[in-house]
């Protein structure tokens, strides 16, 4: 089904933008691995970010276990001599405090590198929902320092509307999505 709102997709910043992060950045080193050789190369970096925002309010839910309980034999099928145990009152807890744990974000970024001396010369970084948000956009605008401070350009794209936009510029363009070379 398309979508009903011109040019954009609100749908994809919530449960979907893994998915979409990692195409948009597979697609980019892709149209550039041509354009680049043959002195450069472009390659997927991943990297993890922390997240505090709880993962049901993300829509984002990745199990690392599954529990599986075998099925029980029916009743009839039990052998001789198997008895039940006898019922245990559980009593509620007089206290229920959620836990928050953080989730770790995976992110991709695209890096065009010299080939000659592996040498980072450009960052592609798409701006994830992670990166709009503490406690990621605190250790997004850090990254973002370090690479502007080793020399490396950085290319950043922001698709999201929600959230606090990474860079500090105080004159940025009112508009709802941002690319800005550096």
């Amino acid at each position: 089904m398309p979508s009903p709102f011109p040019g954009m997709d609100p749908y994809l910043e919530g449960y979907l933008w893994p998915d979409v992060h990692h195409r948009l950045a597979t697609q980019f080193s892709r149209q550039l691995a041509p354009l680049l050789r043959p002195r450069y190369v472009a390659r997927l970096s991943v990297y993890f970010i922390g997240d505090s925002v709880p993962a049901h309010e993300l829509g984002i839910l990745c199990p690392d276990v599954e529990v599986v309980w075998p099925q029980q034999p029916p009743p009839e099928a039990m052998p001789a001599g198997a008895g039940v145990a006898p019922a245990v009152e559980i009593t509620p807890a007089p206290l229920t405090l959620p836990l928050a744990v953080p989730l770790q974000v995976r992110l991709v970024s695209v890096e065009v590198r010299d080939v000659a001396g592996n040498q980072l010369v450009t960052s592609v970084e798409i701006i994830s929902p992670t990166n709009k948000r503490e406690p990621g956009l605190t250790a997004y605008r850090q990254k973002r320092d370090e690479l502007r401070m080793s020399g490396v350009h950085l290319l950043e794209i922001d698709l999201i509307r929600r959230g606090t936009r990474p860079p500090r510029a105080d004159r940025l363009p009112d508009s709802p999505y941002l690319a800005m070379l550096t």
